[in-house]
């Protein structure tokens, strides 16, 4: 995984999203919470987002759609993906990529994509797998 800074991250655990940095939604900062969660609130852009789990990890999909509303998401949906899905990935419509960019930066994913039938082109649509 890459910082922002574009060097190399030296944990090697390749991001995802099941690793935790600094940067990642529910992590501790030195802020108290009631003013981290206003903060991400507000910086939060007006998007609908789905996620589905495509992992072995019962309930990832609603974990993370829980940070995600407390971060000011709009989930509207989750679900489990049936499918072969390679990594961890951000899909969004041509109109809601700059959000798409935003939300994989708030949980640490890289991966980001166009969105592929049978997805909806109305809003982002986050796929949860076992690998980074």
């Amino acid at each position: 995984m890459s910082r922002a800074d574009g060097e190399p991250d030296k944990n090697g655990d390749g991001g995802g999203a099941a690793s935790h940095d600094k940067k990642r939604l529910g992590d501790p900062a030195s802020k108290p919470a009631d003013e981290r969660r206003k903060q991400q609130k507000a910086e939060a852009p007006a998007a609908y987002v789905e996620v589905y789990n495509n992992s072995t990890v019962s309930g990832l999909a609603a974990q993370t759609a829980a940070e995600l509303q407390d971060a000011g998401w709009q989930v509207v949906g989750t679900d489990n993906w049936y499918g072969n899905i390679p990594a961890t990935t951000v899909y969004f419509p041509d109109r809601l990529r700059k959000q798409a960019v935003l939300l994989a930066r708030d949980l640490g994913i890289e991966r980001v994509l166009p969105a592929v039938n049978p997805m909806r082109f109305d809003r982002l649509t986050v796929i949860l797998t076992n690998s980074a």
